[in-house]
Parts: C-alpha cells; sequence; structure tokens
C-alpha cells in the first residue's frame, strides 16, 4: 500500500511539472509579442496561445484620410486585453502593443509602469 501512495504522489507530481513546463512566460520584445509580430500575417496566427490569448476580437474601420481600411486586433486571455496588432487588408502587422501589465520586456517594464519606477530598472 505504501508503495502504491508513493506511485501515486510521484505521478501527480510528474503531471504537474509537465503543466508547469507547458506554461510559456512572453515578454514584450521590438519585433513583438510571442507569435504577434511585425510583419506577421494576423489572419494566419493561431486562434489561441496557452498563457497569452484565447480570444481575438477584430475592428475593421474605415480611414478616409487615408482611403484605406485599419484592421484593430484585440487578444484577450480570460477577457482580459492583453495585446494589440494593427494590420493592414492584407493582414500584415504594422503594430503591437501591451496593454496588460502581466506582459513586460526582460528588464521589466510594463505597460502603465509610473516614470520614477520604469527609472529605477537595471539597465534604464
Amino acid at each position: 500500500m505504501k508503495r502504491l501512495s508513493y506511485f501515486v504522489v510521484l505521478a501527480i507530481m510528474s503531471i504537474a511539472g509537465t503543466f508547469t513546463a507547458c506554461a510559456q512566460e512572453f515578454t514584450v520584445e521590438a519585433e513583438g509579442i510571442g507569435p504577434v509580430k511585425i510583419g506577421a500575417n494576423a489572419k494566419n496566427l493561431p486562434k489561441q496561445v496557452a498563457g497569452l490569448y484565447d480570444e481575438i476580437a477584430l475592428l475593421q474601420d474605415y480611414d478616409e484620410f487615408e482611403d484605406e481600411y485599419i484592421y484593430a486586433y484585440t487578444y484577450k486571455l480570460n477577457g482580459e486585453d492583453m495585446l494589440g496588432a494593427m494590420a493592414n487588408e492584407a493582414g500584415e502587422i504594422y503594430l503591437v502593443s501591451a496593454y496588460s501589465e502581466k506582459l513586460r520586456t526582460k528588464s521589466g517594464a510594463y505597460h502603465t509602469m509610473k516614470a520614477r519606477d520604469f527609472i529605477q530598472l537595471q539597465g534604464v
């Protein structure tokens, strides 16, 4: 019986470790966040990326001044806006923005960070 309980505990720990290893941390980089990168085609991105977004909202608008359509994508995780992307009519992303404080640069900077906190980051 003792051997069986050790096996069960070991199995649970290995399963939990597998899920932990699968969870990705995404950082804000110059070219984008995760698969949402400048130059990528928004129409070809995965519908969901674990830990980054599980829903995509699209707002299409016509810019009369530029005489073109604007496509604004919002990527949400559990209802929270995580990031956004602007794309042209062909779907090519030309702007990526982080909306959530959960998305940070490697140095730790995030959207809505106070300037006094920002200037205290290492390397700033």
